[in-house]
């Protein structure tokens, strides 16, 4: 899991410059630091998801959004009783961890979390199609402190 992104000054500064900055696809090349302090290489996969909610977090960013191609995260996907989750408390939503399919949403939605628990401020995840409205909390799935359990959309 990551735990910090190296090189995250330089991302700082070109935000600074009003630049757009791409950066964590893919998550990263996984790294640790050895007993002097060097950057070495290490085998590993880096989850594009968990490495993007440690950036924002170093960005100190004021809400980390996860654009993807679903309105928002769900329980029973694809089943008849399927339900699109609206808000969700960060604790509660980790208790329906198995909901989401490790490749795809499960990580997504352990970002999410991760980010809310480090910094206290909101996360959502929804379709990029949906954005504007995502950002004024109006769409996708947004997890926050600020309620106590689940909302679903009706």
């Amino acid at each position: 899991k990551p735990q910090s992104v190296t090189g995250i000054e330089a991302v700082k500064a070109l935000l600074a410059q009003d630049q757009i900055v791409i950066c964590g696809g893919g998550g990263g090349v996984p790294s640790i630091r050895d007993e002097q302090g060097k950057l070495q290489g290490v085998e590993a996969v880096v989850d594009k998801d968990l490495a993007t909610a440690v950036i924002s977090q170093q960005l100190d960013a004021d809400l980390f959004i996860i654009a993807t191609d679903v309105k928002a995260a769900c329980v029973n996907f694809n089943k008849p009783d399927q339900l699109q989750i609206a808000k969700a408390n960060p604790a509660e939503l980790e208790k329906l961890a198995d909901e989401f399919a490790p490749g795809s949403m499960g990580p997504k939605v352990q970002a999410v979390i991760n980010f809310v628990k480090a910094t206290g401020k909101d996360a959502a995840i929804g379709s990029l199609s949906d954005i504007q409205d995502i950002v004024a909390g109006k769409a996708g799935t947004r997890v926050t402190n600020s309620i106590s359990g689940i909302e679903f959309y009706k």
